[in-house]
């Protein structure tokens, strides 16, 4: 659905993937994703660090986390968050 550009059913089908697993970091990541997209700013950050927070190994949503703050202004938290992106695709390198 993201692919597709069907933003509200792609949001609506990760809620329910997140109401019958809250820990789900891919479901939280592609959330973020969805969010961003929609310039929900703010809820996309809080997405993509619950998907950081439940999934030490992925890098991505580091990565994607690094472009909205540098999309928004926010140059050191932009360098922050590539900075530990590059730190775990070195350290998690089975992720790719």
């Amino acid at each position: 659905m993201l692919r597709l550009e069907k933003l509200e059913a792609a949001e609506k089908a990760l809620r329910e993937s997140l109401q019958y697993d809250p820990g789900f970091a891919q479901a939280h990541y592609h959330l973020g994703r969805v969010l961003e997209k929609q310039e929900r700013d703010a809820a996309a950050i809080d997405e993509y660090r619950a998907a950081i927070s439940l999934d030490p190994a992925q890098a991505e949503p580091y990565y994607s986390l690094g472009l909205l703050y540098r999309r928004l202004n926010r140059g050191s938290e932009a360098d922050a968050a590539f900075a530990e992106y590059r730190r775990r695709k070195t350290e998690f390198p089975a992720q790719d």
